[in-house]
């Protein structure tokens, strides 16, 4: 009887086949944030803020091209409601802005951008608008994002649109209701008049979010999701980001993540660059691990691409290039353990096709490819499953042959539309791959070795509560550093053990290459700000000490990671607060809130107040208030600086609410800006 090859589960649509071959793309967020200086705008805000002076999406869309992205997808209007364009069913757009008299429209000028550079377009529309009246009304504000969406989607469809992009943000509006969306309208639309862009969101339907802002999918990570109503956007659930193994729709992931901290531009972030090897883990953990990477570019006040991003994504160019600019298999012979008789044999993996496969024989329990190849050192091997029969192989093993010895340096999961398998140099001559688990028989069409440039990571700079400061790199490397925030050499002072540090300052330290390595510009270097010393702080009252409170208050100061622990008063509920005693009077510019790192999420501060006193006793009005925003997807240290310095030796911070309803209030630590 004859074993036909079938799809074992949900296989890609034409549209999702094609985008798996384009998996490196830009995003752009630039609007009214640029110019407030917010993550989230709070709507209304004055159009004429909107000022950029030398506005030029031609030097995006060229920069975009250089370093090998697929297109861009630009913010047309974020949370704060403020458009890019001429919206007909708006006045807070650049009409009412003073940039080019009001004549101005920056998606057009994108657009024509990326046909020039042959790029595609790609839109996003906030569903959450926090200037329109109607938001939260139900119908009429439907009514208003679907003639938005379908004015860019058809003044702008010439583009060749490739993405329409949307979250799950859904705050209140002002009747203090949340909107909810018309999602099945707002599918047609997109279907109808851009029939070549597939949807992203947390549920899809043609991509899913990867379920965090870090740029890193999970291993493993399956392309498949629930093919139930029963996910939608905005939820959390666990299967966001490793997908599901016997899911009944395919909905591969997207890893979005910036530049930098921020997603709109701030001038104090532009040493805060990610550095090129962390860049390069992002591509290969998202590239590489069966989804694509979307990475942000905060285009700054100017209207330009920052040099910081500018200099630093042309090294990462350069670094993909070189890694994948020889597959080191080539001229080498591939054999398997067994061959399917309806595939081709294991040759086809090394031809660079994508319409030929090998698979295993179904009774073969353990199937093994063995490829050698001209003796040459390699760190990267790149498999690719033939996923128009869907997604299959669960575990395998990779050995490499070194010396005539076979020596394992991968022990990984899921592979699906790509996946890069990254382990310690070796000089080898054959490398073997054992797939030790399967939905069903193996199908593979690529294998291929490659050797990525070893990279100079730099330095860790940590300091405990005692203010001593350590340095840290891999084993083997000298390190040097600076205390004046001028950019350190191999002249500059040489780190030997641990200093001290007892004042606010900056610490920056680079890692001496290793004469294999490669170094790109400055990438071996590090800076860290720290702020006054927490020594002989003290907690002096906090909200809530009931039998409901989840841990004690703590006063962790051992390595400067945390100051007080969470609380939880369920039957108060917010407001909730701790305060701090600085034991003297100091004067203080602002606050730092450094959230808790715990995958779990145990409450973290949205909203907020910020207080000071003399005596603990007298706070009057809060210094600073606010939200903390975008902080769930994007859980960083947030800087609040004061409108004028204060006075104070007592702090007060209280929380009006915390991300996912959370009861509980709580933090990594809290500091103070001097």
């Amino acid at each position: 009887m004859r074993n036909e090859l079938k799809p074992v589960g949900p296989v890609p649509s034409e549209l999702q086949l094609d985008w798996e071959t384009h998996p490196f793309y830009l995003f752009v967020h630039f609007g009214m944030n640029t110019f407030t200086g917010r993550e989230w705008g709070h709507g209304g805000e004055d159009p004429k803020n909107f000022l950029p002076t030398e506005l030029d999406c031609r030097q995006w869309a060229r920069f975009a091209k250089e370093i090998g992205a697929y297109g861009i997808i630009l913010t047309a209007k974020h949370h704060d409601g403020f458009c890019l364009w001429q919206s007909k069913y708006t006045k807070h757009s650049v009409a009412s802005s003073n940039w080019k008299d009001g004549k101005g429209d920056v998606v057009r000028e994108l657009a024509d951008a990326c046909k020039e550079f042959g790029l595609k377009l790609g839109l996003y529309l906030s569903p959450w608008d926090r200037t329109e009246a109607t938001y939260g009304s139900g119908k009429e504000y439907n009514d208003f994002y679907c003639n938005q969406l379908e004015e860019l989607l058809t003044n702008y469809g010439d583009a060749d649109i490739f993405e329409v992009w949307f979250d799950g943000a859904c705050g209140e509006g002002a009747n203090g209701k949340k909107q909810v969306y018309d999602w099945p309208r707002i599918h047609e639309i997109v279907y109808r008049l851009a029939p070549k862009a597939l949807m992203f969101s947390d549920v899809g339907p043609g991509v899913r979010w990867v379920g965090n802002e870090k740029g890193f999918a999970a291993d493993p990570n399956w392309a498949m999701f629930p093919a139930g109503t029963e996910y939608k956007l905005g939820d959390r659930f666990e299967c966001q980001t490793s997908g599901v193994r016997d899911g009944g729709r395919w909905l591969p992931t997207e890893a979005d993540v910036s530049t930098r901290p921020g997603w709109f531009y701030h001038s104090y972030q532009d040493n805060q660059v990610h550095s090129l090897p962390h860049l390069m883990d992002m591509y290969t953990c998202s590239v590489g691990r069966n989804g694509s990477l979307l990475l942000n570019l905060p285009v700054d006040k100017r209207g330009l691409v920052h040099e910081a991003e500018q200099k630093r994504l042309k090294e990462m160019r350069e670094v993909i290039d070189l890694t994948f600019a020889k597959d080191l298999t080539t001229g080498g012979t591939a054999n398997a353990s067994s061959k399917h008789e309806e595939a081709s044999d294991a040759s086809v993996l090394l031809d660079g096709s994508r319409d030929t496969y090998w698979a295993a024989d179904e009774n073969d329990s353990k199937p093994q490819v063995t490829v050698e190849f001209p003796e040459a050192e390699v760190n990267l091997l790149h498999l690719e499953e033939y996923t128009p029969l869907s997604q299959r192989i669960e575990e395998f093993t990779v050995e490499c042959r070194v010396s005539g010895a076979w020596t394992k340096v991968s022990k990984s999961f899921t592979v699906g539309l790509r996946r890069f398998v990254k382990f310690e140099t070796v000089k080898a001559d054959a490398i073997r791959l054992t797939i030790l688990k399967s939905k069903a028989t193996p199908v593979l069409r690529k294998l291929a070795m490659f050797l990525m440039p070893e990279l100079v990571a730099a330095p860790a700079i940590t300091r405990d509560s005692k203010g001593m400061v350590t340095l840290s790199a891999p084993t083997g490397h000298n390190l040097y550093y600076t205390l004046d925030d001028s950019v350190p050499t191999c002249s500059s002072i040489k780190y030997t053990e641990p200093f001290r540090m007892d004042t606010a300052g900056v610490v920056r330290a680079i890692t001496e290459p290793k004469p294999r390595q490669k170094l790109y510009g400055d990438e071996n270097v590090s800076r860290e700000e720290f702020e006054i010393l927490r020594d002989g702080w003290k907690i002096h009252r906090v909200s809530s000490e009931d039998g409901n409170r989840l841990a004690k208050w703590v006063l962790v100061n051992a390595d400067e990671k945390e100051l007080w622990d969470r609380w939880e008063s369920k039957s108060e509920g917010h407001p909730q607060f701790v305060e701090i005693d600085m034991g003297k009077d100091l004067i203080i510019k602002g606050f730092t809130y450094t959230p808790t790192q715990s995958a779990v999420y145990p409450g973290i501060i949205y909203e907020y107040a910020f207080y000071t006193s003399t005596d603990g006793e007298n706070w009057g009005q809060p210094v600073a208030e606010g939200a903390f925003e975008n902080i769930e997807n994007n859980p960083i240290r947030q800087f609040v600086n004061f409108k004028s310095p204060v006075t104070a030796r007592f702090l007060r911070l209280e929380s009006r609410s915390a991300i996912l309803n959370a009861q509980s209030a709580g933090c990594d630590s809290i500091g103070v800006l001097t």
